[in-house]
C-alpha cells in the first residue's frame, strides 16, 4: 500500500499514506434510551463509572457506546469481559 484515492461526487483526492484505520461511523446508537434516565453525554455516549455501570444501579454498558471508550475493537472486548465481572459482582452483593 502506498496510498489511497478520495472520491466525494466530482471531487477526487489522492493521499500518499502507509497505512489506514478504519473508522466505521461516528454517532451511537443509544436513541433508544432518551427519557431511561440513564445518562448521556453530549454525543449521546453512555456514562459509566470505572466499574462500567451507568448512574441507574445494575445497569452496565461497555464498548463503542460508552462515554470515553478508545473505538477499538479489542478495548470493546476487554471492556465487555470487565462489564461481565462488575455484573457478576453487582449479582452477587444482591443476594439476600
Amino acid at each position: 500500500m502506498n496510498g489511497i484515492e478520495i472520491n466525494q461526487e466530482d471531487d477526487i483526492k489522492q493521499l500518499e499514506v502507509e497505512g489506514v484505520f478504519v473508522f466505521i461511523g461516528l454517532n451511537p446508537n443509544t436513541g433508544f434510551l432518551q427519557g431511561s434516565g440513564i445518562e448521556l453525554d453530549e454525543q449521546g455516549l453512555i456514562k459509566t463509572n470505572s466499574r462500567l455501570e451507568t448512574n441507574i444501579p445494575g445497569i452496565f454498558a461497555s464498548g463503542d457506546v460508552r462515554s470515553g471508550a478508545t473505538m477499538q475493537i479489542a478495548s470493546a472486548v476487554g471492556e465487555g469481559a470487565s462489564a461481565a465481572l462488575s455484573i457478576r459482582e453487582y449479582l452477587e452483593s444482591q443476594k439476600h
